[in-house]
């Protein structure tokens, strides 16, 4: 017990430290946000800092809070970037707390503000998170065609992260839908897509997910293997 002490009581330490500078720097955020008497970008990007360290905490009733408030705020001095990803923030948090519809009535708001600003730096996000959505609420079909939606837009800005991503999403609709012949197929194209960027990471994903329709098809020779490839 003498040789487990020493090292728990260190990272319980380290843990304590590390959220309490957190706290003082989430504080000081808040603190800089009050203190600024001007509506204008800083106030924006504060809000957005504030919003990202509380995301962090799982508090997504604060996300939402001030989520709220950086979208009255960007209206107010029609900032429509920064007022497109507050929509996007606030229905990411009403969706982790499985407020579906509300989450999805969120991201409309954005992706209405896009149609009327022309702003589409968060187009393919929004439709990616919406599709999350529908993917939770097994819409199968939506979820696939705000999926593919994300796919085109990434793929007309040669964002390869982000095609690959929206690869992946598509995989997994096939596969719960037990479409195991278009799971592979799309999870296959991913892999292609993270090998060409370095990006280990999405591609342990991959390997895992097509780990697992082999399993279901009954497959354990290629399950084995392709868990094994995620393990390497």
């Amino acid at each position: 017990m003498k040789k487990i002490a020493g090292p728990f009581l260190l990272l319980l330490l380290m843990f304590s430290a590390s959220f309490a500078q957190n706290h003082k720097y989430l504080d000081s955020l808040k603190a800089k946000f009050n203190s600024n008497t001007k509506a204008d970008t800083t106030a924006l990007i504060q809000l957005g800092l504030i919003c990202n360290q509380h995301s962090n905490r799982s508090d997504f009733d604060s996300v939402i809070v001030y989520g709220k408030k950086g979208i009255a705020l960007a209206s107010q001095i029609n900032d429509h970037h920064h007022e497109i990803k507050f929509y996007s923030s606030v229905g990411v948090a009403y969706w982790n707390k499985a407020d579906y519809n509300a989450a999805i009535s969120y991201y409309e708001r954005g992706l209405n503000k896009i149609k009327e600003t022309g702003d589409k730096r968060n187009l393919s996000v929004l439709y990616n998170n919406t599709g999350l959505v529908y993917w939770d609420k097994s819409d199968f079909p939506r979820a696939l065609d705000f999926f593919i939606k994300s796919f085109e837009i990434d793929k007309k800005n040669n964002d390869k992260a982000g095609m690959s991503s929206s690869l992946l999403n598509i995989g997994l609709v096939y596969s719960d839908m037990e479409d195991y012949k278009n799971a592979l197929n799309y999870y296959f194209q991913s892999v292609k897509l993270c090998t060409e960027i370095n990006d280990e990471q999405s591609k342990v994903i991959a390997f895992i997910n097509i780990g697992q329709v082999y399993s279901n098809l009954k497959n354990k020779v290629k399950s084995l293997d392709y868990n094994y490839k995620a393990l390497r």
